[in-house]
């Protein structure tokens, strides 16, 4: 059986250059025995109340005794203050957390669609047995990049 495990971390946030909203950078790792790859998100916190809302539901139908952390309070004129961002940016990387502590949750559709997109920062292939002596045709400076 080949062990998959997804690691998440909602790392920093930022107001979006329209100044209007949030937006948080989300770093998710996937790995199994062959392959790493990391991948950068950027969501706004609506789409974390809509991941949130649809991970109740299934937690919720499947009945498993394991429920969501709830969503903090609703603010919307202070939404933009350091300390409300900082809340949520902390509450979300804990909701992430939970997410990927559970196999049934982050294997789920509705996890697999909110981590579509983004930037993949990092793949590698991992291998039984690496090579001990690299190969003479690849120039040095690209061996260590």
């Amino acid at each position: 059986m080949l062990e998959y495990r997804v690691n998440a971390t909602v790392d920093r946030a930022f107001r979006h250059p329209r100044g209007s909203f949030t937006v948080y950078r989300v770093i998710i790792e996937k790995s199994s025995q062959a392959l790493v790859e990391e991948r950068m998100l950027f969501k706004r916190y609506s789409d974390f109340k809509r991941l949130h809302k649809s991970l109740q539901r299934v937690v919720k139908e499947l009945e498993y005794g394991t429920p969501l952390p709830s969503l903090p309070k609703e603010t919307f004129f202070n939404r933009l203050d350091p300390e409300v961002v900082e809340s949520r940016r902390v509450f979300l990387d804990a909701l992430l957390k939970v997410i990927c502590s559970k196999e049934w949750l982050f294997c789920h559709q509705t996890f697999a669609k909110f981590i579509v997109g983004g930037v993949v920062r990092r793949t590698a292939l991992l291998t039984c047995a690496p090579p001990t002596v690299p190969p003479r045709d690849i120039p040095n400076d690209l061996l260590h990049a």
